[in-house]
């Protein structure tokens, strides 16, 4: 599949549990997220073209909200054979102003916390050489 994205995804730091609004049912997890879309990790898979109402759980609060929601379109979705898990990539919609702030602060902390990752882990490459 060729790369459309025009941000670099920020890979989940922690359980991000994401919820269907209109049932209040989990659907999976969030796997990475920017201010345009997000990968889902799911049991099932997710029809390509569906429009969701999702709601995503936050482990700490940001901006004092411990949750953000938002509408967003499924693009694509595939089986993990390793995992036996789908990956679904989302394009998201109708996003509240409110809301967009709270999702820009949660991918420039992910962001953050893949750089000190990186760092840690070019450290201890150094450091086995």
């Amino acid at each position: 599949m060729a790369e459309r994205r025009k941000r670099k995804r920020n890979p989940a730091d922690d359980y991000y549990a994401v919820l269907d609004r209109d049932s209040n049912g989990i659907v999976g997890g969030l796997a990475n997220i920017t201010t345009s879309g997000l990968m889902l990790i799911t049991k099932k898979p997710v029809k390509a073209f569906s429009i969701h109402r999702y709601m995503v759980e936050l482990p700490e609060p940001i901006l004092e909200c411990d949750q953000v929601a938002f509408d967003a379109e499924c693009r694509w979705c595939q089986a993990n054979r390793a995992t036996g898990w789908y990956e679904s990539g989302h394009e998201l919609k109708n996003v509240s102003d409110e809301d967009m702030k709270i999702i820009t602060h949660l991918t420039q902390r992910l962001m953050m916390h893949a750089m000190v990752e990186e760092e840690h882990h070019k450290g201890a490459t150094a450091v086995d050489a």
